[in-house]
């Protein structure tokens, strides 16, 4: 894998992560659950997303 494509990686986690952190944060505020299920089902999307990349990168490897 090359530095750029860890790079491209590490950046979608970091954007998982966060995405995650605000959907915690705005259950605390008591935001809707529908609004919250969107969230979460655009926070899935992305990770199935961020899966997809790291196993081309990995195979691209092989």
């Amino acid at each position: 894998m090359t530095i750029q494509q860890k790079a491209a990686l590490r950046d979608q986690e970091k954007l998982i992560r966060e995405s995650l952190e605000r959907i915690a944060h705005c259950k605390q505020l008591g935001i809707r659950q529908q609004t919250i299920d969107k969230m979460i089902s655009l926070v899935v999307r992305a990770k199935a997303d961020y899966d997809d990349m790291k196993r081309r990168f990995e195979a691209n490897d092989k």
